[in-house]
């Protein structure tokens, strides 16, 4: 049961985001593909900067470690990156794609909450993730694409 968890807690994430390329791909929203890659990328950057400039240890860091979990020594829980990605890509497709976006919060929710479960992640982390991905979901809708 364990292994389940553990591997739901770090592959869910893959759902997702798949249902969503299959989205833009069967309807040529090329844009939307665009502007949603970008607020993924600015999602992971913001928690990637955060990760190294807030030291928090991850929860299991001190107690015995889960053998199915490998985080590399020094990589920092706060925000939550797959946490960050699926708020972003929600908030970005809230418009368009109704049940997309909730399946991504829904997601988002579930992932969240297994990873707080298998102490990678406080929950404060999932939190710090979900505005960080809100926050960049909504930059990515006031871009102004180039190439219209």
């Amino acid at each position: 049961m364990q292994g389940i968890i553990v591997f739901s807690a770090r592959f869910l994430i893959i759902i997702p985001l798949l249902a969503t390329a299959v989205c833009f791909i069967a309807k040529r929203e090329h844009q939307l593909a665009v502007k949603s890659l970008l607020a993924i990328l600015i999602a992971n950057i913001i928690s990637e900067i955060s990760k190294a400039v807030i030291p928090v240890n991850r929860p299991f860091v001190g107690v015995s470690p889960n053998p199915g979990i490998w985080i590399p020594f020094g990589f920092g829980s706060f925000f939550s990156g797959h946490i960050a990605t699926l708020f972003a890509l929600g908030i970005l497709l809230y418009k368009k794609h109704q049940k997309l976006a909730l399946m991504c919060f829904c997601f988002g929710a579930l992932i969240g909450a297994l990873r707080v479960l298998i102490k990678v992640h406080y929950p404060i982390d999932i939190v710090g993730g979900a505005a960080v991905g809100v926050l960049a979901g909504l930059i990515a809708i006031r871009v102004k694409p180039i190439w219209v």
